[in-house]
């Protein structure tokens, strides 16, 4: 469960970009675009609540509630296990501001939503240091790839960002103004 909710966090994640970067206004309706966001967000966080709490049935380590929820308090591995629990109330947060982007505004929404980054950071540490399958070659390869399709495409749209104003202040259009 939390290989899966991991990997719906990344597609979440490089979803997100996707929107914000617009490189999927042409083929997807908004509309779309941020339901599936938002449901894939949603998906993440039930399958690592879902994570969290099988640990209550661990056989070698007797965690509580407590430990699952108060991060860095954990029998096994604290502070790698502490990076998750951070990390679920982050995306917590995130997830539970779509159903009030609205009232919200959308400028507060979107900086809400640059915690998902370091939410996204954290969780790729925990899975690396927290898991039995840490050592695994397929799971470092994928946080390994998930992380450097973050990075790029977090990269491309801050590039993005940056040329835009540039352009304005000249009074000339980039490419995506004029189309």
């Amino acid at each position: 469960s939390g290989i899966v909710a991991y990997v719906l966090l990344m597609g979440s994640t490089l979803w997100g970009l996707f929107i914000s970067a617009q490189f999927v206004k042409d083929w997807s309706p908004g509309v779309v675009s941020l339901t599936l966001h938002s449901t894939i967000s949603w998906l993440s966080l039930v399958l690592g609540l879902i994570h969290a709490l099988l640990l209550l049935f661990d056989e070698y380590f007797a965690y509580t509630l407590g430990d699952l929820f108060v991060p860095f308090t954990g029998p096994y591995r604290p502070e790698a296990v502490g990076l998750g629990t951070l990390a679920f109330w982050i995306i917590i947060v995130v997830t539970l501001s779509f159903p009030f982007k609205k009232r919200l505004g959308h400028t507060v929404w979107k900086k809400l939503h640059y915690a998902s980054y370091a939410a996204f950071g954290l969780v790729s540490l925990h899975g690396l240091f927290a898991g039995t399958e840490g050592t695994n070659i397929g799971l470092r390869l994928l946080i390994g790839a998930g992380v450097l399709f973050v990075v790029l495409l977090l990269g491309m749209r801050m590039g993005k960002t940056q040329v835009q104003p540039a352009a304005k202040a000249r009074g000339t259009h980039t490419l995506s103004q004029s189309k």
